[in-house]
């Protein structure tokens, strides 16, 4: 699923991490880790949910299908608080 960033929201990168901003509607707050700002990064350069949970799994070994559990659960959070939506 390809995703893009809704109109008025903000990255911003501090060191490894990032902060999501959203404005309006979508008025937000969040703190991003190291990993969920490689997942938000690769989500957003096209990369599908599968291929993002090998890649954190291959660098992290940790188990492929509980990562695929979290970056689904990111991807999910961010379309239901309205930061980011489905592209087409």
């Amino acid at each position: 699923m390809a995703i893009t960033l809704s109109p008025g929201v903000v990255v911003k990168q501090v060191g490894e991490e990032s902060i999501v901003l959203g404005a309006g509607r979508n008025a937000a707050y969040w703190r991003l880790n190291a990993t969920a700002n490689a997942m938000l990064a690769s989500l957003l350069d096209g990369k599908g949910v599968d291929e993002i949970a090998a890649d954190i799994a291959a660098d992290t070994a940790a188990d492929v299908s509980a990562v695929r559990v979290d970056v689904d659960a990111f991807v999910r959070s961010l379309l239901e608080s309205g930061l980011a939506q489905e592209s087409r």
